[in-house]
């Protein structure tokens, strides 16, 4: 990818959560005619919070509007907005 920097920016490390379902398979059991049938389906049994972690990002934007980078701090402390990538 080669550019111009168009922006620089410090993203701290950050936790984001979703929700997900927790389930499970219940199934039951019925006699008719000397037959047996079983029947299965899933049911919801509540949520649980599922965390997701990014990482520290030290961020640099090129001027194609497509490509949003992230660089090693040494790299970021020294580059410029301006700079060709």
């Amino acid at each position: 990818m080669h550019g111009t920097i168009t922006e620089k920016e410090y993203k701290p490390a950050r936790t984001t959560w979703t929700t997900e379902s927790v389930t499970k398979k219940q199934c039951t059991t019925s006699r008719s005619g000397g037959r047996t049938k079983r029947s299965c389906h899933t049911v919801q049994t509540g949520t649980h919070r599922v965390p997701h972690r990014h990482a520290a990002c030290w961020q640099i934007e090129l001027d194609d509007d497509a490509h949003e980078l992230c660089i090693a701090k040494g790299r970021w402390d020294k580059v410029r907005v301006g700079d060709r990538w």
